[in-house]
């Protein structure tokens, strides 16, 4: 379990960096390589696929964890530690 949650705080903040690379090399092979040079493989077409899938769902994950911490923030009380006493 300390390895996975070593890699979750590793992940935090590059989930969706790590996602966006991955959607633009798919991209890049579909459009650049495939489109424009004509090169045509079932190998090619199945790693596309694959790379568009990883980064669809690593950037889910991202998003999805943004928003959660940006809903944790705002239950927390606004006042608390700001120096602001009675």
């Amino acid at each position: 379990m300390e390895k996975v949650d070593a890699l979750w705080r590793w992940l935090d903040g590059r989930k969706t960096i790590i996602a966006s690379i991955l959607l633009i090399a798919a991209a890049f092979l579909e459009q650049v390589v495939q489109g424009q040079w004509g090169v045509q493989s079932q190998l090619l077409a199945r790693v596309t696929s694959t790379l568009d899938w990883f980064g669809m769902v690593i950037g889910g994950i991202g998003i999805t964890h943004k928003g959660m911490k940006l809903a944790e923030a705002k239950a927390a009380p606004q006042d608390a530690g700001n120096g602001q006493g009675s």
